[in-house]
């Protein structure tokens, strides 16, 4: 349990408070999924702060800036950032099925998995299986794109 936990599960809870509370001005059947959500992210804050006191308690916290096993590498998060980035401007005129496509071969391959054959496939087939979900089950129409 590191230091900062308190912190991030006060914020959790206050966050969670201030959606539920701007969920109560939406219509009841809107409304319903945030308040929803936003019960379960004050859940989890609560559950934050019981551990974090549990582990105070126990002795048993760790300093932030000592865990080393956590460390962000910030050049994988920019990479990430600039591959969201370049699908939200592709978006539009490919489609939805080959920037999403690309956008989790990338994901996937920065994040640490190098085999292409497994990291091909699991995209290829999620990204089918939500276009097909999204398109057909919910109706949502996506953009063409160019190519069809």
């Amino acid at each position: 349990m590191k230091k900062n936990d308190f912190a991030l599960g006060i914020f959790s809870v206050l966050f969670g408070l201030a959606i539920y509370i701007s969920a109560k001005r939406m219509p009841d059947s809107a409304g319903t999924f945030p308040k929803l959500s936003a019960m379960f992210l004050i859940c989890l804050g609560i559950l934050l702060i019981v551990s974090f006191l549990y582990a105070l308690k126990k002795g048993k916290l760790t300093d932030n800036v000592k865990d080393t096993a956590n460390k962000i590498s910030y050049k994988k998060v920019i990479i990430i950032l600039v591959f969201f980035i370049s699908y939200i401007f592709v978006f539009e005129f490919l489609g939805y099925i080959i920037p999403t496509l690309f956008l989790m071969i990338g994901v996937i391959f920065v994040t640490g998995y190098k085999n292409i054959k497994i990291n091909f496939i699991t995209s290829l087939s999620v990204t089918l299986m939500l276009y097909l979900i999204f398109r057909f089950l919910f109706q949502v129409n996506f953009p063409n794109g160019l190519f069809y």
